[in-house]
């Protein structure tokens, strides 16, 4: 009873029901977006038209899992935030690296209490990239989702 219900509501849109199966793994949605995000947005999908679906699978969505592991392994150049379209954040993260090298590399020249004012910045320096290092997964999500939306919206 429920796939008659179903596939007569997905008449009007598509041509098959297989089309609509296809449409929506490969849309892949799931992992990429966030969940609360989620039902809303298969909502207003489902209100769309074939067109605009059509559109929406060009969209090329980020994998937060990659993110992630760019994280972990350039985080503290800002590769991370860079790749994700965050660019002037990502600038700023790079800034800060280059800083902290320049300031320990003069900080073997200096007395001792500027060398500890230099070690706690480089400190902060580090909690930031590993604060940032589970902040980049949800990140990626969100810009997802304004992709998502941004194709729907304008086009």
């Amino acid at each position: 009873m429920e796939e008659n219900f179903y596939s007569e509501q997905f008449e009007n849109k598509y041509d098959s029901e297989d089309e609509v199966r296809r449409t929506a793994m490969s849309l892949n949605l799931a992992g990429k977006i966030e969940d609360d995000c989620f039902v809303n947005l298969v909502r207003k999908i489902d209100e769309c038209t074939f067109d605009k679906i059509s559109a929406l699978e060009r969209v090329k969505l980020i994998d937060p899992h990659f993110t992630f592991t760019l994280s972990l392994i350039f985080g503290f150049l800002g590769v991370d935030r860079i790749y994700i379209g965050n660019i002037l954040f990502g600038i700023c993260k790079m800034c800060l690296f280059w800083i902290n090298v320049v300031l320990l590399i003069f900080a073997l020249q200096l007395n001792p209490a500027a060398t500890i004012c230099l070690y706690m910045f480089s400190a902060v320096s580090v909690i930031i990239n590993v604060v940032e290092l589970f902040m980049i997964p949800i990140a990626t999500k969100r810009k997802n989702v304004e992709k998502i939306y941004d194709c729907l919206i304008h086009r």
